[in-house]
Protein backbone atom coordinates (compact mmCIF):
# COMPACT_ATOMS: atom_id res chain seq x y z
CA UNK A 1 0.00 0.00 0.00
CA UNK A 2 1.43 3.69 -0.72
CA UNK A 3 0.82 5.74 1.90
CA UNK A 4 1.27 9.36 1.99
CA UNK A 5 2.61 10.76 5.64
CA UNK A 6 3.43 14.22 6.06
CA UNK A 7 7.15 15.13 6.64
CA UNK A 8 7.83 15.60 10.98
CA UNK A 9 5.43 12.81 11.18
CA UNK A 10 8.12 9.96 11.69
CA UNK A 11 9.92 11.57 14.99
CA UNK A 12 9.78 9.34 17.43
CA UNK A 13 9.24 5.31 17.60
CA UNK A 14 6.11 5.45 20.27
CA UNK A 15 2.79 7.28 18.42
CA UNK A 16 1.10 6.32 15.79
CA UNK A 17 1.72 8.13 12.80
CA UNK A 18 -1.70 9.89 10.98
CA UNK A 19 -1.84 9.42 7.55
CA UNK A 20 -2.69 12.37 4.72
CA UNK A 21 -4.26 9.59 1.93
CA UNK A 22 -3.35 5.64 0.81
CA UNK A 23 -3.81 3.82 -1.92
CA UNK A 24 -3.28 -0.10 -3.20
CA UNK A 25 -0.43 -1.03 -4.78
CA UNK A 26 -0.44 -0.65 -8.34
CA UNK A 27 -2.13 3.10 -8.79
CA UNK A 28 0.61 5.03 -10.30
CA UNK A 29 1.06 8.08 -8.21
CA UNK A 30 3.17 10.97 -8.40
CA UNK A 31 5.00 11.16 -5.22
CA UNK A 32 4.38 14.95 -4.88
CA UNK A 33 0.52 14.65 -5.72
CA UNK A 34 -0.21 15.91 -1.79
CA UNK A 35 2.44 18.28 -1.58
CA UNK A 36 6.04 19.28 -1.24
CA UNK A 37 5.63 18.15 3.01
CA UNK A 38 4.79 14.57 2.54
CA UNK A 39 6.30 11.92 1.40
CA UNK A 40 5.02 8.07 0.19
CA UNK A 41 5.98 5.49 2.33
CA UNK A 42 4.94 1.73 0.83
CA UNK A 43 3.81 -0.54 3.94
CA UNK A 44 1.99 -3.41 4.23
CA UNK A 45 -1.85 -3.27 4.77
CA UNK A 46 -1.65 -4.70 8.28
CA UNK A 47 -0.07 -1.50 9.22
CA UNK A 48 -2.79 0.79 8.43
CA UNK A 49 -5.90 1.03 11.07
CA UNK A 50 -8.55 3.70 11.99
CA UNK A 51 -7.26 6.53 13.84
CA UNK A 52 -8.48 6.41 18.05
CA UNK A 53 -11.64 8.14 18.42
CA UNK A 54 -11.72 11.92 18.47
CA UNK A 55 -8.80 11.70 15.12
CA UNK A 56 -10.10 11.59 12.23
CA UNK A 57 -8.75 9.19 9.15
CA UNK A 58 -6.30 6.35 9.61
CA UNK A 59 -2.93 5.83 11.10
CA UNK A 60 0.19 4.17 10.60
CA UNK A 61 0.65 1.43 13.79
CA UNK A 62 3.76 2.55 15.35
CA UNK A 63 4.15 -1.47 15.93
CA UNK A 64 5.52 -1.89 11.95
CA UNK A 65 8.72 -1.10 13.79
CA UNK A 66 8.73 -3.86 16.15
CA UNK A 67 7.21 -6.19 14.01
CA UNK A 68 10.14 -7.86 12.08
CA UNK A 69 7.45 -8.27 8.94
CA UNK A 70 6.41 -5.25 8.98
CA UNK A 71 9.30 -3.05 9.04
CA UNK A 72 11.12 -5.80 7.15
CA UNK A 73 7.92 -5.34 4.51
CA UNK A 74 7.87 -1.41 4.50
CA UNK A 75 12.15 -1.36 4.17
CA UNK A 76 11.58 -3.64 1.11
CA UNK A 77 9.06 -1.36 -0.56
CA UNK A 78 11.55 1.38 -0.03
CA UNK A 79 14.35 -0.61 -1.47
CA UNK A 80 12.51 -1.84 -4.25
CA UNK A 81 11.51 2.02 -4.74
CA UNK A 82 14.92 3.21 -4.94
CA UNK A 83 16.15 0.44 -7.14
CA UNK A 84 13.30 1.15 -9.98
CA UNK A 85 13.97 4.99 -10.09
CA UNK A 86 17.60 4.22 -10.78
CA UNK A 87 17.65 1.17 -12.76
CA UNK A 88 14.19 -0.22 -13.52
CA UNK A 89 13.07 -4.31 -14.34
CA UNK A 90 12.75 -3.02 -18.18
CA UNK A 91 15.91 -1.44 -17.77
CA UNK A 92 17.84 -4.37 -16.44
CA UNK A 93 16.73 -6.89 -18.82
CA UNK A 94 17.80 -4.64 -21.73
CA UNK A 95 21.25 -4.15 -20.02
CA UNK A 96 21.36 -7.82 -20.01
CA UNK A 97 20.62 -8.24 -23.86
CA UNK A 98 23.29 -5.78 -24.82
CA UNK A 99 25.77 -7.23 -22.71
CA UNK A 100 25.29 -10.24 -24.40
CA UNK A 101 25.22 -8.82 -27.38
CA UNK A 102 28.58 -7.41 -26.83
CA UNK A 103 29.99 -10.60 -25.55
CA UNK A 104 28.81 -11.84 -28.88
CA UNK A 105 29.98 -9.62 -31.19
CA UNK A 106 33.03 -8.21 -29.54
CA UNK A 107 34.19 -11.50 -26.74
CA UNK A 108 34.04 -11.75 -23.43
CA UNK A 109 37.40 -9.55 -22.50
CA UNK A 110 35.69 -6.02 -22.31
CA UNK A 111 38.75 -4.27 -22.46
CA UNK A 112 38.81 -4.82 -26.39
CA UNK A 113 35.43 -3.70 -26.94
CA UNK A 114 34.71 -0.53 -28.49
CA UNK A 115 34.71 2.89 -26.19
CA UNK A 116 31.22 3.06 -26.74
CA UNK A 117 30.32 -0.32 -25.81
CA UNK A 118 33.10 -0.11 -22.46
CA UNK A 119 31.31 3.02 -21.56
CA UNK A 120 27.81 1.62 -21.85
CA UNK A 121 29.21 -1.34 -19.90
CA UNK A 122 30.17 1.02 -17.20
CA UNK A 123 27.16 2.69 -17.37
CA UNK A 124 24.69 -0.83 -16.59
CA UNK A 125 27.69 -1.72 -13.73
CA UNK A 126 27.38 1.44 -11.94
CA UNK A 127 23.59 0.15 -11.84
CA UNK A 128 24.39 -3.09 -11.25
CA UNK A 129 26.17 -1.65 -7.80
CA UNK A 130 23.82 0.35 -6.93
CA UNK A 131 21.45 -2.29 -6.55
CA UNK A 132 23.66 -3.99 -4.71
CA UNK A 133 24.48 -1.36 -2.20
CA UNK A 134 20.52 -0.52 -1.66
CA UNK A 135 20.28 -4.37 -1.27
CA UNK A 136 22.98 -4.48 1.24
CA UNK A 137 21.44 -1.31 3.34
CA UNK A 138 17.79 -3.10 3.43
CA UNK A 139 19.38 -5.97 4.90
CA UNK A 140 21.54 -3.93 7.38
CA UNK A 141 18.20 -2.12 8.47
CA UNK A 142 16.21 -5.38 9.17
CA UNK A 143 18.82 -6.94 11.21
CA UNK A 144 18.02 -4.25 13.98
CA UNK A 145 15.85 -1.32 15.17
CA UNK A 146 14.45 0.17 11.65
CA UNK A 147 15.29 4.14 11.62
CA UNK A 148 12.81 6.24 12.37
CA UNK A 149 12.23 7.20 8.70
CA UNK A 150 13.18 4.28 6.42
CA UNK A 151 12.76 6.84 3.46
CA UNK A 152 15.38 9.31 4.97
CA UNK A 153 18.07 9.41 2.01
CA UNK A 154 20.52 9.66 5.03
CA UNK A 155 19.75 5.30 5.36
CA UNK A 156 20.86 4.90 1.89
CA UNK A 157 23.69 4.96 -0.70
CA UNK A 158 23.84 8.20 -2.90
CA UNK A 159 21.06 7.73 -5.65
CA UNK A 160 22.54 7.75 -9.10
CA UNK A 161 21.24 8.90 -12.48
CA UNK A 162 18.80 6.75 -13.70
CA UNK A 163 20.12 4.35 -16.16
CA UNK A 164 17.72 3.87 -19.84
CA UNK A 165 19.18 1.77 -22.21
CA UNK A 166 18.62 2.75 -25.93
Amino acid sequence: MQVFIAEGNLIDDISDIPVVAYYPDGLTITSNMHGANVFVMYAPDSCLVRASSGMPGMVMKQSWRSDANQSAAVIDYEKNRRINIAFPTDEQTKANGTINSYIVNYGADSATWPAEAQSMKATIQSGWDYITAVTANADAMKQGTPPLDPTDDANWPAPITPIHIT
